[in-house]
């Protein structure tokens, strides 16, 4: 058992070191731009004791400051992921994984020098943030790695390897902020930074080195392989979101990725830009360890509900993705609702227990999206999915780093009261796509006609019917029955 799961390893370890990497600087990087804000503002003494106002003040100019570098990252890695997802296409996978730890190596090095020379402005962190996004970013290690997983499953696993695939984001997240606030606090920003340097040598060696190629396409899509050709890329990009597909892929495809997506990966951008500081805000006044311990819990609840519970569901209870997604949505309204009441240190963490279920959207929405287009064109659409979630993070900072810094003063836990009230959006939308599927499921089973050897039964109509709707459950139709 040991080794026939070792043996199905692939890009697992990819992505658990790229996220160990992205959550251990994510806050450090903030904090170190905070850090860099206060010195240029006030003395070093001054910043160990900061009255109100001036810590608000800080407060708000970090905020800001998150903003820019979304934006430095976000805009070139949306439209590299864009042209790398339809090249994947045309020439395999493996070089859509490397490049992104080839910009990350330089990232790190920025950072370094940044710390190193502590007295540099904080805008110089930027340039190392720019570059790393042409190089493809998160947007390009997501659409490689989960375009690698649907290369190489069938429609009745891959919802439980997407959601173990997925599981490595949390788990690298939580392995990342427990040792990013310990390294910080022990031996200093360069210890952390360079550690993440050093892993992304390893991913690329591992992919270089290890890792077998999961697509061969075919002679005429090698046609055009070049990377140069961008506009025939960013055309065949688009081309699959108006294709016309059998059933209603298609309306699947879109309501998925533009309608629930937008609102779910929207609210986990937001919680992780406003998290950092509304945890460091009094009352609360977490330190940087206490920061890294906190998104460490989170990530590691909500990757194990993602481990245990997507297979609990639906292998045991036989649900259908919809019926996850709709749960996970309900869990993440009530653990933001929490959060935005926590006026203390142990009020976070019992919030960051409710995050159990609310990761299970995210990884039910990807599999669906993979079963509605065909397997040339799992890269471009996975290329899209995360250019769209990079779009969304940058829209998360721009709307809660904005909101957060107009309502620290009066009510800094308003962001997540906005982060429920927007989650209830993709509920109906799921709701919807779930009684459309019934429905659908329901009219395949009245239509069937006879066969050469007698009716079909309602099971053979079923079996019928799923095999061609694909993202139902049998519990599903059967209830209808």
């Amino acid at each position: 058992m040991a080794i026939a799961i070792f043996r199905n390893i692939t890009v697992e370890p990819v992505l658990f070191l790229y996220m160990l990497c992205v959550f251990m600087s994510f806050p450090l990087v903030q904090q170190l731009a905070f850090q860099k804000i206060c010195n240029a503002e006030y003395d070093a003494e001054s910043c160990k004791n900061l009255t109100t106002s001036q810590e608000n003040f800080v407060h708000k100019k970090t905020s800001k400051w998150i903003l820019y570098q979304s934006v430095s990252s976000m805009l070139p890695s949306i439209a590299a992921s864009l042209i790398l997802g339809s090249w994947s296409d045309k020439v395999g996978r493996k070089t859509v994984l490397i490049l992104p730890s080839v910009g990350s190596v330089l990232l790190y090095i920025n950072y370094m020098l940044n710390v190193g020379f502590f007295s540099l402005n904080v805008d110089y962190l930027l340039i190392g943030v720019c570059i790393s996004g042409f190089f493809g970013g998160f947007a390009t290690t997501l659409l490689g790695v989960f375009s690698y997983i649907s290369d190489i499953t069938d429609e009745s696993q891959r919802t439980t390897r997407v959601a173990l695939l997925e599981s490595m984001i949390f788990l690298g997240g939580t392995v990342g902020n427990l040792i990013g606030g310990v390294l910080v606090y022990h031996s200093g920003y360069m210890a952390a930074f360079g550690l993440c340097l050093g892993l992304n040598v390893l991913i690329i060696a591992y992919v270089g080195l290890i890792l077998p190629e999961s697509y061969f396409p075919d002679s005429n899509q090698q046609e055009n392989w070049a990377l140069v050709a961008i506009h025939n890329h960013i055309k065949t990009s688009f081309h699959v979101l108006t294709k016309e597909r059998p059933q209603h892929r298609r309306l699947n495809l879109l309501v998925i990725m533009f309608g629930i997506l937008v609102f779910v990966l929207i609210n986990f951008g937001g919680f992780n830009d406003i998290s950092v500081l509304y945890s460091k805000h009094s009352p609360r006044n977490f330190t940087s360890e206490l920061v890294g311990y906190f998104f460490a819990e989170v990530l590691f609840i909500k990757g194990l509900g993602v481990m245990l519970g997507i297979p609990l569901m639906t292998k045991i209870l036989k649900w259908s993705d919809l019926t996850i997604a709709i749960v996970g949505s309900l869990i993440s309204i009530g653990q933001y609702i929490f959060l935005g009441f926590a006026s203390s240190r142990w009020m976070m963490f019992v919030g960051g227990l409710i995050a159990i279920g609310a990761g299970v959207t995210p990884p039910c929405m990807r599999s669906m999206i993979s079963k509605q287009v065909d397997s040339s064109e799992q890269g471009t659409t996975f290329a899209l999915v995360a250019s769209l979630e990079v779009l969304e993070t940058l829209l998360a900072s721009l709307i809660f780093n904005s909101i957060y810094s107009a309502t620290v003063d009066w009510l800094p836990g308003f962001c997540y009261f906005l982060m429920s009230g927007m989650t209830v959006i993709p509920i109906l939308l799921l709701i919807w796509l779930y009684v459309l599927e019934r429905q659908s499921n329901l009219y395949a089973v009245m239509s069937s006609s006879p066969d050469v050897d007698g009716s079909l039964n309602n099971e053979e109509a079923f079996a019928k019917s799923s095999g061609q709707l694909e993202y139902g459950s049998s519990k599903d139709v059967k209830d209808v029955l």
